[in-house]
């Protein structure tokens, strides 16, 4: 075992890179090459797990398992590419969060979690059931098989997945720290996507904060796939 910066588990390293383009993403087995990188100035970068707080003092994450994940101090470790080629895939759970930087980072086969920071990432989920959030910045999610969810935590930016399944068992979980949220339901934020093209777009009333469900029927998206958690204080937890 080696340990890396984020990296595609095929052995693209890219973790302190600004240049991530389509060019060097269709050299990935899995990524459609749409999944494109983007240059951009760096925002301040987010601690993760719900006991973690901003300089607001805002808590960030929910999930009490990143709490001690650290993606720019102590990368995770994964299995190098070029040991045992050929050999199945590596179905252990991955937890990996990124950092400021613009990244691509992938699971393997089994449950993993991948969170982005502040940088526009691309995550890429792989087999087994993942959990994906892209965080801060326009970021593409790709779940690969299996029934993943799709997390828009905060102040996202414009978030696309490309390859959201209802027939796979895809969900969507939105995560909000606002008080004039604390009333978003399921069903609200489900009656807000509309048909733009060939894909489902979700415009957060009083933001910037779009999510893109490429390919996909918008009158399909109900309320049974949607989960709102808010974390404002005084708020019911979940929805």
């Amino acid at each position: 075992m080696k340990s890396f910066l984020p990296t595609w588990n095929l052995g693209l390293a890219i973790g302190n890179r600004k240049d991530v383009g389509p060019d060097a993403l269709e050299s990935i087995d899995g990524a459609p090459a749409s999944a494109a990188g983007h240059d951009r100035d760096d925002k301040p970068g987010r601690a993760l797990g719900h006991d973690r707080e901003d300089k607001n003092g805002r808590a960030l994450g929910h999930r009490d398992d990143a709490e001690d994940a650290d993606g720019c101090d102590a990368p995770p470790s994964v299995t190098d590419p070029d040991d045992g080629a050929g050999e199945a895939c590596d179905a252990s759970n991955i937890l990996f969060v990124g950092t400021e930087l613009d990244e691509a980072i992938s699971g393997r086969c089994g449950n993993d979690e991948l969170y982005g920071a502040s940088g526009e990432d691309v995550l890429f989920g792989g087999g087994g059931n993942d959990y994906l959030s892209g965080n801060q910045g326009d970021d593409t999610l790709i779940g690969g098989s299996g029934a993943d969810t799709f997390s828009f935590d905060g102040d996202f930016d414009r978030d696309t997945v490309l390859d959201f399944s209802l027939a796979d068992g895809d969900r969507i979980d939105f995560i909000l720290y606002e008080e004039d949220r604390v009333d978003w339901s399921p069903e609200m934020l489900a009656e807000l996507f509309v048909q733009a093209g060939d894909d489902a777009v979700l415009e957060l009333p009083g933001s910037d904060e779009v999510v893109v469900l490429a390919n996909v029927d918008a009158s399909l998206v109900s309320a049974e796939i949607i989960t709102v958690t808010n974390l404002y204080e005084g708020a019911d937890l979940f929805a």
